[in-house]
């Protein structure tokens, strides 16, 4: 035998050594198997949700209305409403009537021979002697008030709120219009007599021209108190 030639077997043929078996891998096997529970899962959901369909659905929860706020009413109306100035509901007694009158009455002839006297010294300033009087009638004249504000308390006091004429009230403001025109002829007698004594005299005459209109108007007033207007 040489050496070229291969070993003898007796009656065993080769056979390969077995392999050892491979285990599966995790990627494709674990997902086949997750995707099963899956596919359960979710045919389980729709089991139960169809059943739940064929029992009816539950009832829908009642929408509660929608809240307004409460209104709260304003002050304006809450608030109680001022008296009224009711008209009198009978005349006065002739003898009140009258008194309050001539009181009203004697007030605006102060106030006219206040004024009268004002003009008086007034065009005089610039004579001798004619500043003292002019002084001392304006600082008066300039703030004289309260005897007008004494008139109309005396006057008032005549009546009560079931006879007092409302022409009283009308007395009162135009009284304070009267009062202005004193005010008025008092500033612009300074001027008179001075750089621009021209236009302060002129300013003069219309306070005489405003004085005679303001006080007929309050003399009026005062006769429609007497009547109880």
């Amino acid at each position: 035998m040489s050496d070229d030639q291969p070993p003898i077997t007796w009656g065993i043929s080769a056979q390969p050594s077995p392999k050892a078996p491979q285990k599966p891998k995790r990627g494709k096997a674990g997902c086949l198997g997750c995707a099963g529970i899956l596919a359960l899962v979710v045919v389980i959901g729709i089991a139960a949700n169809a059943g739940s369909k064929k029992t009816g659905a539950p009832a829908a929860k009642a929408t509660p209305a929608p809240q307004t706020a409460a209104k709260v009413p304003s002050p304006a109306a809450t608030a109680p409403l001022p008296p009224l100035s009711l008209p009198p509901t009978h005349l006065a007694p002739v003898v009140n009537r009258a008194r309050a009158a001539s009181i009203l009455t004697s007030n605006d002839a102060y106030y006219q021979q206040e004024f009268n006297r004002g003009v008086e010294v007034i065009l005089a300033r610039g004579q001798a002697g004619s500043f003292d009087a002019f002084h001392a009638w304006q600082q008066k004249a300039s703030q004289d008030i309260q005897p007008g504000t004494d008139a109309f308390r005396q006057a008032d006091a005549e009546f009560d709120a079931s006879d007092e004429p409302s022409s009283i009230g009308d007395w009162r403001d135009d009284n304070t219009v009267v009062q202005s025109d004193l005010f008025a002829l008092a500033n612009d007698g300074l001027g008179v007599g001075g750089p621009d004594d021209t236009q302060a005299r002129q300013k003069v005459q219309a306070d005489i021209a405003q004085m005679k209109t303001d006080m007929a108007t309050a003399d009026a007033d005062a006769a429609k108190v007497r009547n109880g207007q």
